[in-house]
C-alpha cells in the first residue's frame, strides 16, 4: 500500500524512522475490514517488527541504566553535587528514549493523519517538480545533520571504547561494583557503546522528523504569501474574478494550516517537551563540568590508580560536553525553525 506521506518525505527516511522505532504506521481499522489474510500480514508484520525494534532498544538502554545506577550507588549516597548531576544527566539522556517511544506509539494515529493532511496541502500548493526538489534538499539536510552529529559523538565514544579494550581479556562487574556478577570487558563495552549510540540516534531521529514536518508547512505558507504578493502587485493579467478566487483559495489554505499547526502541537507536543527537558539537563550538566575541579586522591589510592581514574573522569567530561553541544545545536535549530514558522502564519 503506497503511503501518501512519501510525497514530501522520501521512503528511505520512513524506513529509517521505522527501524529506529519512531514511526508507527499502524492502522487499527484494518482488522475491521474484510481484507484477505495476505493483505493483513503486509500491514501487521512491519508494525510488529518495528515494535520489536523499539522494545529491544528500550530493554538494552534500561539494562545499561540499571547497571550504571547500581555501580555508582555508593557514590550517589554521598550526595556530592557533581556526582548527583552527572547521574541525573546520564539517566535523563538515555531514560528519555523509552518515553519517546511511548509518546510516538500513543500519538501514532495523530502523527499518521497529520502527515497525510500535510502531504495533501503540499500537493495542492506545490508542483510535482517543486516537491521533488524540496524532498531532495530535505534529504540532503537530514543526511548531513545526522552524519555530523553521529560522527562528532562517535569520535568520543570510540575513545571510550578503546580505553575499555586495553583490558579486553579481563572482566568487569555488572549490576553493582562488588564483583558478584561479572562480564567480559569486550561484551560490556560493546553493549554500553551501543546503548549510548542508540540513545543519540533516537533523540536525533525524532527531532529531524518533526523538523521536516514544520519545514514543509513553512514552505506551504511561503507559497501562499507569494500568491498574495502577486495579487497585491495589481498584475494586469489578473482579472477581478481571478483575484477574488485566489484570495478565497489563500484564505482557505491559511485556515486549514492553522488547524494543522494545532494538530502538530497535539501530535509532537510531548516529544518536544522531552527534548526541551533534555536540553535543560544538558545545560546543568555542562555547568557542573565547568565548575568541577581536579579529582582529589582517595585514601589508600596509589598514584597509578588515581591517574587511571582521572583519565576516565576526563573522558566522561568530554562526552558530556559533546552531548551538550549536540543538544544545544538541536535546540537552536528547533527554536529557529519554530520562530520562523510562527512568523509565516498570518
Amino acid at each position: 500500500m503506497e503511503i501518501v506521506e512519501s510525497q514530501f518525505l522520501n521512503g528511505w527516511f520512513f524506513r529509517y524512522l521505522k527501524v529506529s522505532g519512531i514511526y508507527f504506521y499502524g492502522q487499527p481499522k484494518v482488522w475491521q475490514q474484510k481484507l484477505p489474510l495476505a493483505g493483513r500480514k503486509r500491514d501487521f508484520v512491519p508494525d510488529m517488527l518495528q515494535a520489536v525494534s523499539a522494545v529491544c532498544c528500550s530493554l538494552l538502554i534500561i539494562a545499561m541504566l540499571a547497571d550504571y545506577a547500581l555501580f555508582y550507588l555508593e557514590e550517589i549516597q554521598t550526595y556530592d553535587f557533581f556526582v548527583v548531576v552527572a547521574f541525573i544527566n546520564r539517566i535523563h539522556y538515555s531514560g528519555q528514549v523509552p518515553l519517546i517511544f511511548l509518546a510516538c506509539f500513543v500519538c501514532r494515529h495523530r502523527i499518521r493523519k497529520l502527515l497525510r493532511d500535510v502531504s495533501v496541502m503540499a500537493s495542492e500548493t506545490m508542483s510535482l517538480k517543486d516537491l521533488q526538489i524540496w524532498r531532495n534538499r530535505n534529504s540532503a539536510m537530514i543526511v548531513m545533520w545526522l552524519a555530523l552529529c553521529h560522527g562528532f559523538h562517535l569520535l568520543f565514544i570510540s575513545l571510550r571504547t578503546i580505553g575499555f579494550l586495553e583490558n579486553a581479556n579481563d572482566t568487569v562487574p555488572i549490576f553493582g561494583n562488588k564483583g558478584s556478577i561479572r562480564a567480559p570487558t569486550l561484551i560490556f563495552s560493546t553493549l554500553s557503546s551501543a546503548s549510548v549510540l542508540l540513545s543519540l540516534n533516537v533523540d536525533l531521529a525524532v527531532q529531524v522528523f518533526y523538523f521536516s514536518v514544520i519545514l514543509i508547512m513553512i514552505r506551504i505558507l511561503h507559497n501562499v504569501h507569494q500568491v498574495l504578493a502577486q495579487l497585491s502587485g495589481h498584475d494586469a493579467k489578473v482579472t477581478v474574478r481571478t483575484e477574488y478566487s485566489m484570495v478565497d483559495w489563500a484564505a482557505n489554505v491559511v485556515i486549514r494550516m492553522r488547524q494543522l499547526y494545532k494538530r502538530l502541537n497535539r501530535a509532537f507536543g510531548y516529544i518536544i517537551f522531552l527534548n526541551c527537558m533534555r536540553d535543560l539537563t544538558a545545560m546543568v550538566a555542562l555547568m557542573s563540568v565547568l565548575l568541577e575541579t581536579d579529582l582529589s586522591v582517595r585514601p589508600g589510592e596509589t598514584p597509578q590508580q588515581h591517574q587511571k581514574r582521572a583519565s576516565v573522569h576526563d573522558l566522561k567530561q568530554n562526552i558530556v560536553i559533546c552531548e551538550f553541544f549536540i543538544s544545544i545545536s538541536n535546540a537552536i535549530l528547533r527554536w529557529t525553525i519554530c520562530a520562523y514558522s510562527h512568523k509565516q502564519v498570518p
